[in-house]
């Protein structure tokens, strides 16, 4: 804009809402070096400022009673204008009043009802009457855009001239409650916890792959069944077991004297071969039956364990007093305790041992007459002295020998700022059919914790059908090789 200009400002009730208090704005940012600013009071604008006196905004409610007072005092001048800046250079007055009628007819797509619509006919119906630099300030796009189509002068409100945002009495409430729990927490532990999958070689994963194994048919069974029964045939000719014992006596060389040992071969009964027949060897061919029908379980428990890891972080200012750590498995899922890892599944995946053939053997015994005896030791027991417990240590609130969807831990004291709790879990996933993902949940309290920190981890998980008779034929053959 030229220098040394008069300037006929209309604006939107925004303009004194939003905006800083006349005084404090900048009008050069906008006018350059201006003779003089009027600003313009419309009707519409006066209408909202009334209204926003009792709104429950704080700031908004303010405004309209400063600016309610100040027409007050404009009403009462006697060239009814407020000037601005000392030099009154920059006034606010009321513009010019003009009848509903006068107003519709500007422009017949306006809706003057609406107070918008009014204020582009205020300025419409004032541009067409007066001369000089009229233009139009708003933050409002609508209005801005409804004024270019008319070829208006409009200005945007510079962002410096904008209060910044109100905040209304809910945050206020909220930041006043949020520097309660501050200074609460300054005081109280803050447990943080931090969960992972890894599988059962330790390395992390992020989608485990599950492996799925479909029981044998039949067939199969049958196939593996003649296929031992072959390999250990039942054994029908005893004869040469049944010759009669003999005794005979060698010198055996100790390290600094002989003595002489009895050896005596003993042959084996008809009772304990018609036993191996009837007995052993059926049951065998049971325990074999048995064994495949659950194989493929015991292989999904074999090649499905995960191990969760759970670390716990005290990053508060003062200890956890009395502890309590609840860690739950969801969707089916166990804790699996190492005993039933390092016993179970080994014992599970073996193959029922082939009774061996009943058979004569020789047993060994010192002469009678070389028998000595030594004299018995005793070892008295000692007291038994209490356990010792670390109060800053995480201990089982119950012995875990078994599968179970849920673990307790105590402690006396969980130190704050000491290094992070790590606990690692293999963990069984039996419900794997029926769920995409993994579920964990935590739960936590302490004698100075008011409200129990809960949480809840989720894992996606991923699954690949496998052949369950390729794993029984390379468990087979590898126990069978070692066999005989």
């Amino acid at each position: 804009m030229e220098n040394s200009k008069n300037f006929i400002v209309f604006f939107d009730t925004n303009f004194l809402i939003q905006c800083k208090d006349l005084e404090q704005i900048d009008f050069s940012e906008l006018f350059g070096d201006f003779n003089s600013i009027e600003l313009l009071l419309t009707e519409p604008v006066l209408k909202e400022i009334d209204n926003f006196k009792t709104d429950p905004n704080r700031r908004r409610s303010g405004k309209a009673r400063k600016y309610n007072s100040i027409l007050s005092k404009i009403l009462n001048s006697d060239d009814t204008l407020y000037p601005i800046n000392k030099d009154s250079s920059i006034v606010l007055k009321l513009a010019p009043h003009y009848k509903y009628i006068d107003l519709a007819n500007v422009d017949g797509l306006l809706d003057i009802s609406n107070p918008d619509d009014m204020l582009l006919a205020y300025v419409m119906k004032y541009k067409a009457e007066n001369q000089g630099k009229i233009c139009l300030i708003t933050h409002d796009n609508i209005i801005l855009a409804k004024a270019h189509n008319r070829k208006l002068d409009k200005h945007d409100i510079p962002e410096s001239w904008l209060l910044p945002p109100s905040k209304d009495e809910n945050q206020k409430t909220i930041e006043t409650l949020q520097k309660q729990i501050i200074e609460l927490k300054k005081n109280r532990p803050d447990i943080q916890v931090n969960c992972f999958l890894e599988d059962i070689n330790g390395r992390l994963t992020e989608k485990p792959v599950v492996k799925l194994f479909p029981p044998l048919t039949p067939e199969e069974t049958d196939y593996f069944i003649n296929k031992l029964k072959s390999k250990f045939p039942l054994k029908i000719d005893f004869s040469e077991e049944l010759n009669i014992a003999e005794k005979l006596y060698k010198p055996n060389h100790a390290r600094f004297h002989f003595d002489f040992i009895q050896q005596m071969h003993v042959a084996q009964t008809k009772e304990r071969i018609d036993n191996y027949i009837n007995v052993d060897y059926p049951e065998w061919i049971e325990k074999l039956n048995k064994w495949l029908s659950k194989i493929h379980f015991h292989l999904y428990y074999k090649h499905n364990t995960l191990r969760l890891v759970v670390n716990l972080e005290n990053t508060g200012n003062v200890f956890a007093d009395d502890l309590r750590l609840e860690l739950s498995l969801l969707n089916g899922c166990e804790f699996i305790p190492k005993s039933f890892l390092e016993y179970d599944y080994n014992i599970a995946l073996s193959m029922p041992k082939c009774p061996n053939p009943p058979s004569g053997r020789y047993t060994k015994s010192p002469l009678e007459f070389l028998n000595s005896s030594y004299p018995t030791l005793y070892n008295f027991p000692s007291k038994p002295q209490p356990p010792y417990r670390n109060k800053h240590k995480l201990y089982y609130e119950y012995k875990h020998d078994d599968l179970e969807d849920k673990l307790m831990f105590t402690c006396d004291e969980f130190r704050h700022h000491a290094e992070t709790k790590s606990l690692s879990f293999d963990v069984l996933l039996p419900g794997i059919y029926d769920y995409s993902e993994i579920k964990q949940k935590h739960k936590i309290t302490a004698g100075n914790i008011p409200v129990a920190i809960e949480g809840i981890n989720a894992f996606e998980i991923e699954t690949e059908k496998c052949s369950t008779l390729d794993y029984v034929k390379e468990i087979i053959d590898k126990q069978t090789q070692t066999i005989r």
